[in-house]
């Protein structure tokens, strides 16, 4: 563990925490207060985004300073047959009444291999695969292109999707704008850029960051109002890429080393995969409160843990049975 960064795996965890809170909130845990729910649903907004400059910056990157062609095939073999996995668990689950009511006696569409279908969370793993394809293609034409081009897209993802219903008064099905083409080529790059040219975040002092971080929720807020999502929360435009970058830069600034929280960090992807499930099983057994999402979230980290033991227990088994 040590080669990871503790300070990156805390951050990993702080996200697995807010995806509980925002999933979480589908059932009213924070009251009928419409001003609060709103607050706390943005507020965790910068969390799937925090993930995907995070998988951009650990893209591996050869002597030449050049991102590893093979990213898209590790990509995809790590996440997609997890994906393919939970889809259908998720799918029986929500089909037989464990997830949201509404749910019941339905099965997923083809629309389920993009936005995950019951499993609502699942949707961030074929838009990596997605992203990380398109952000491979635009890098051909050089880091700073690509970061506009990517931009632009973002940009007509936020117009067309987020601000959809405050400026056009139409609602817009977030699988159209919740993707590998409108939001994860910009965030994955931001990752590589974060990487290749360590001077865009050591130039800027911890204290501009955490001011960054701020200034980022504030117009994040802002947005949400503009765009017509309260009580709820949206889930990306302009002020989210200042708040995920500012909170990731701050992680790079304070770096430290701690081998619970890499392993607690190392925990997150079975984690995010699981934390649904979990939130919907302890409500249905505890009720529907921010101590359980607490709970839940704490849960599926250590699911995750327990899951990296036993792995790295039984590699060691198959290699004396295969020599």
């Amino acid at each position: 563990m040590s080669e990871r960064e503790a300070s990156l795996d805390a951050l990993r965890v702080v996200g697995v925490y807010a995806v509980t809170f925002i999933h979480a909130a589908l059932f009213e845990v924070y009251g009928a207060d419409g001003n609060l729910t709103f607050f706390l649903d943005e507020l965790w907004r910068f969390a799937v985004p925090m993930f995907f400059i995070l998988a951009g910056y650990f893209w591996r990157i050869d002597a030449a300073g050049q991102i590893s062609s093979k990213v898209i095939s590790r990509t995809f073999n790590r996440v997609m047959p997890a994906f393919v996995g939970w889809l259908i668990v998720y799918s029986w689950l929500g089909h037989r009444g464990y997830l949201l009511p509404e749910m019941t006696g339905s099965w997923p569409t083809v629309l389920a291999l993009v936005d995950g279908g019951a499993g609502i969370h699942l949707w961030y793993l074929p838009a990596l695969v997605t992203g990380a394809a398109i952000s491979l293609l635009l890098l051909r034409f050089g880091l700073v292109p690509a970061l506009l081009f990517a931009g632009a897209f973002y940009a007509l993802g936020t117009i067309v999707g987020t601000y959809a219903r405050g400026l056009f008064g139409i609602d817009v099905s977030l699988v159209v704008y919740r993707n590998g083409l409108f939001m994860a080529p910009l965030l994955l790059l931001i990752g590589v850029m974060l990487r290749l040219a360590p001077a865009t975040w050591k130039k800027l002092t911890t204290r501009a960051w955490i001011g960054g971080a701020i200034l980022g929720l504030a117009v994040h807020l802002v947005e949400g109002l503009l765009a017509d999502s309260y009580p709820f929360g949206h889930d990306y435009s302009a002020g989210t890429i200042l708040m995920s970058v500012s909170l990731v830069a701050l992680a790079l600034r304070n770096p430290f080393q701690n081998s619970f929280v890499c392993r607690a960090g190392d925990a997150t992807f079975v984690a995010y995969l699981v934390h649904w499930g979990v939130i919907c099983l302890l409500f249905g057994l505890f009720g529907q409160s921010i101590i359980m999402a607490l709970v839940s979230a704490t849960l599926s980290i250590a699911i995750g843990m327990i899951y990296n033991v036993v792995k790295s227990s039984v590699q060691p088994i198959k290699s004396v049975a295969s020599a």
